[in-house]
């Protein structure tokens, strides 16, 4: 412990010092002053590390610009949007997988404010005319597929929603403290690219490779974020796999159509359980959101407000044919709707119902009938007209019930 001498870590791959509650950015920081520019650290996972990091770290972390990946700093209460907006800058033609969970003083509107307000504009001055200028840049497919979904209607209701929410001064100083935030990390990289002989790097924007993003729990319950889950879509130009949005409050349903539409059969997971919207998506938008979804794994939907009562809404889900794992919590799914989408996802492994008020354990024993794959139901709160044992006769694999 009391050696100073510099380690040469320069041939690390991956580090992982999760749950370490004992290390704080001092000691991180000398830790990492042992990986210099040359370094091909491309994985680091500080979950749980310590409540005592902060941005502090991020002056160090900066110099993997070119080759981090994957990035962990779930449950650093104390790190802040400065900092994460400094490292996902930095690591913009890099950074993979990104963790904020738990991350309560990071402001994720002011952390892609100057974004959000350049994606307003060009959408007021384009939505008429020319389409094409609204398209993301690093768009990763052909863009004629944005022209045959919901995208760019998606997109302005949400960028509408978001300029209403942000018409006031307080997000005015918010705008001015993020542009000047920009300001300082195009100077940290120009000082780095010095030192370290970086060549040009290929995009001005942060999160235009991010494939995975966990900011469930993030900031805390007066942040607005409407409009922001699309501004990030955007950003990764159809990158994302993986979102997981849990606990956050105020997501657009036009949010989820974006991103839906943007990733479209890259998204494998997508995990909400919040209500957003105070209204139910129109007829439109759901559909392209669950049409564009039609490859996902996982899908977690609890508490949303999608009105499934309604037979056309609720005929839409039963697109969702390779399912994994559903979750439906305290929604208004119905048993006819459960039936039908059963009948067409064959693969389903877990299905969570828990506290929807219009199914009973009748209509699960019907829908999972001779229904062989299931390994986990969760139906607590629902109504109990059948025996529970009757849905493990139909489900003889059923591990959880």
């Amino acid at each position: 412990p009391n050696d100073n001498r510099e380690l040469n870590l320069n041939k690390l791959d991956y580090v992982d010092l999760s749950g370490c509650s004992r290390i704080g950015s001092v000691g991180l920081n000398r830790f990492m002053a042992g990986i210099q520019s040359s370094s091909t650290l491309r994985h680091l996972d500080l979950s749980g590390v310590s409540a005592q990091i902060d941005d502090d770290i991020f002056g160090t972390l900066a110099g993997l610009g070119n080759t981090l990946e994957t990035l962990s700093l779930a449950g650093a209460k104390k790190v802040s949007s400065f900092g994460v907006g400094l490292i996902s800058y930095m690591c913009r033609d890099t950074l993979k997988c990104l963790n904020l969970r738990g991350c309560e003083r990071v402001n994720l509107a002011q952390l892609v404010m100057v974004e959000s307000m350049d994606i307003a504009m060009l959408i007021q001055a384009n939505i008429r005319d020319n389409h094409h200028l609204i398209i993301p840049p690093n768009f990763v497919e052909d863009s004629h597929v944005l022209f045959k979904n919901s995208f760019f209607q998606s997109l302005s209701n949400s960028m509408r929603e978001f300029s209403l929410v942000h018409n006031n001064p307080l997000s005015e100083l918010l705008l001015d403290t993020s542009r000047q935030h920009r300001q300082v990390y195009k100077r940290h990289e120009l000082s780095l690219s010095i030192e370290y002989g970086w060549g040009n790097r290929c995009q001005e924007r942060m999160f235009g490779k991010l494939e995975q993003l966990d900011i469930g729990m993030i900031g805390h319950g007066g942040i607005r974020l409407e409009g922001v889950i699309a501004t990030i879509a955007w950003l990764t130009g159809g990158r994302l796999r993986h979102a997981d949005l849990h606990g956050l409050d105020r997501i657009l349903d036009s949010d989820l159509s974006v991103l839906a539409n943007t990733s479209r059969h890259r998204l494998l997971s997508v995990t909400t359980s919040s209500s957003s919207a105070t209204t139910s998506p129109s007829y439109h938008l759901l559909g392209g959101f669950f049409y564009a979804m039609r490859n996902i794994l996982e899908l977690d939907l609890s508490c949303c407000n999608f009105d499934f009562r309604q037979n056309e809404n609720g005929a839409m889900i039963v697109v969702l044919k390779t399912l994994r794992s559903l979750k439906l919590d305290y929604t208004s799914i119905s048993g006819v709707i459960l039936r039908g989408l059963l009948i067409q996802s064959k693969q389903l492994l877990r299905l969570s119902v828990r506290g929807c008020c219009n199914l009973s354990t009748n209509d699960i024993h019907l829908g999972t009938h001779r229904y062989l794959g299931l390994i986990d139901i969760d139906c607590r709160d629902v109504q109990q007209e059948q025996s529970l044992s009757n849905l493990r006769e139909g489900c003889p694999l059923l591990l959880r019930l």
